[in-house]
């Protein structure tokens, strides 16, 4: 699994270093290509520990709920094609503090990032601002902030609160459970991204 993970990255970012840091193609064919080529992107999912980023893309791309909590260790690459054709790779990142040296190669070259925090774990959220410094280190994507969990009852965190303190993103509550808002929250990335 390790290497088949160390191979993929190295694919995933031969494949798009052209794109980002080519200039304007000289003929039509050149064009056609690079817009093919740009109708793949790496949304790179993280936050903490058990908020729910794995039934969060599981919910997406399988349309699959666990009962029972399962542990990423490392990193999980989903991959969905879109009914509009683009390919997305969806690259669920382990919360684990000592997998915080290894998102800086998981991340890279990420289309976009998606935080997700826990509406009933404060202290989830209050980690968001670490994650948002930690991913502007690593290299300028656009963000994207989730609360999950939003069909529980024991709620620590008003999203009148998440929107005030991080106005400047786009933010919404979603629930992999009951399936709420999964596919508005990846609509919404897709549309903001093409």
């Amino acid at each position: 699994m390790y290497l088949w993970i160390l191979f993929n990255i190295s694919v995933s970012n031969m494949g798009n270093k052209n794109i980002k840091g080519s200039k304007k193609s000289k003929n039509v064919k050149d064009d056609y290509q690079l817009k093919e080529q740009s109708k793949s992107f790496k949304i790179v999912i993280v936050g903490d520990n058990f908020v729910g980023k794995t039934q969060l893309v599981s919910r997406y791309v399988n349309n699959e709920f666990f009962h029972e909590y399962v542990r990423t260790l490392g990193v999980d690459v989903f991959k969905k094609n879109h009914v509009s054709g683009i390919k997305l790779q969806l690259w669920d990142i382990s919360g684990s503090p000592r997998h915080i040296k290894a998102l800086q190669e998981y991340a890279y070259d990420g289309s976009c990032f998606v935080i997700v925090y826990d509406i009933t774990d404060k202290q989830s959220f209050d980690n968001v601002q670490m994650w948002i410094k930690f991913l502007d280190e690593i290299q300028d994507a656009q963000i994207f902030i989730v609360g999950n969990k939003c069909d529980l009852l024991e709620r620590q965190v008003v999203l009148e609160e998440a929107k005030n303190k991080y106005s400047e993103y786009f933010i919404c509550e979603t629930s992999a459970h009951s399936n709420k808002n999964v596919n508005l929250l990846f609509e919404t990335i897709i549309s903001k991204l093409y």
